[in-house]
Parts: structure tokens; sequence; C-alpha cells
């Protein structure tokens, strides 16, 4: 009986994959896993449906579970590498994907995870070093760049958004550097970002809105408080 409900599972969960109807993938591809004991290709499609889900550490568990066991999975690294990505461990998806080149050098996936990887985290290692030596300008223009490089990695983007304001700021270019920041809580509401504003607004002599904003923080992090 299991075998048939087994069976029957791993078709709706193939189904639904085809169907890019993740989440019900997902569903089923529990479902039939839980009567197996190891069925790596089942798992790898199950990871594959979290990540178009955005279930990073789901990933980086499953595919984590599949390498235990085939350590050679080149897709499993590939992956693992690009699940780590986009959740911000730049360095370990760069472990990941440079695993995966010691075992094919030419393999695809791999070779552009890594690229990618590289390449943001270049413009960012030039923006922090022109940060640090006072020269905000260009570690705006630096961060623009990264961020630039793949604008859908939030992971990414937000947190250097507030060092762009901060930024911004420091150069006394007010008025981008309260922009930047509204357009990060305009995305999503952080107290980080409500701190920044506040930060921005006192930046530019706004000590009215700045108030305001800081008083906002205080109840952001109570509701916050409630809610935990």
């Amino acid at each position: 009986l299991d075998a048939l409900a087994c069976e029957d599972e791993v078709s709706a969960a193939q189904e639904a994959f085809s169907q890019q109807d993740y989440k019900e993938a997902k569903y089923f591809f529990d479902r039939a896993l839980s009567h197996m004991e190891h069925a790596p290709d089942l798992l790898f499609l199950k990871a594959q449906s979290q990540y178009h889900l955005g279930d990073y550490f789901g990933v980086i568990s499953d595919t984590g579970k599949i390498l235990k066991v085939h350590k050679q999975n080149l897709d499993a690294y590939q992956l693992r590498g690009e699940a780590y990505f986009r959740t911000g461990e730049h360095d370990v998806a760069v472990t990941h994907f440079r695993e995966g080149l010691k075992l094919d050098p030419e393999h695809k996936g791999c070779k552009a995870g890594h690229k990618l990887v590289k390449s943001i985290m270049k413009k960012e290692k030039r923006g922090n070093d022109a940060f640090s030596a006072g020269k905000h300008e260009d570690a705006v223009e630096y961060w623009w760049q990264a961020i630039k490089i793949d604008e859908t990695h939030r992971a990414f983007a937000r947190p250097t958004m507030l060092k762009i304001a901060t930024s911004y700021t420091a150069s006394g270019d007010h008025k981008d550097a309260i922009k930047t920041v509204e357009d990060y809580l305009e995305e999503e509401e952080s107290l980080e970002g409500i701190l920044a504003l506040g930060d921005a607004y006192m930046g530019g002599d706004e000590f009215d809105r700045a108030v305001n904003t800081f008083q906002k923080a205080m109840e952001f992090e109570v509701s916050v408080d409630c809610v935990d």
C-alpha cells in the first residue's frame, strides 16, 4: 500500500514541478520522501522547488544531505552555492562553486555562479575600501555598481543601500541619502531602515522629521517585540 501511495505522490510531485507549481511539488516530494530512506534525485527536485519558493535555508539543508552521501554531485554544489548566494553568504557560495569546479572545471552552472559572486564581491570590496579611506563618492559608485550586477539579489542590495545612504550623508548629499532610505523602506520596513532615515534627516538638519522618525523607530521596535 505504501509503495502505491509513494508512486502516486512521486507522480503528483513531478507533474506539479513540470507545471512550475513549486509549492504543490514540495508538498508531494515531502510526502514521497517520507516513505524512502535514500532518494537523492527526488531530494534534489524538492530542493529546486524550495529554491523557486525562496526557501534558501531549506535548499541548503537538503543539498547538504545529498552531498553527505554523494560527494561528487555537481548540481548539488551549484544549487547549494546559489542558495548561499541568495542569503548573502558570498564566501560560502564561492566555496561551493569552487568545489564543483574542482570536479569539473568546465561545469557551466558553477562557472557562472562563481563569476557572478566574485564580480559582486570585487565591487563591494572597492566600495568598502573607498569608504574606509573617506572617499564617499567613490564608495557610493562602487556599491551601486555591485547592486546593479544582480538587482534581484535583495539580501545584498538592501544592507548595501543603507551603507550608500551613510556615504551620501557623509559627503553632504542629504537629498540622495533620504531618497535611498525611503526606497529601502518602501520595499520593506525594518528598524535599521527607520533609524537610517532618522540619521539622514539629522544629516540634512531636518530635526523635526528626524525626531518623528526616531519616535517611529521606538514604536516599531516595541511592536516587533510584542509580536515576538
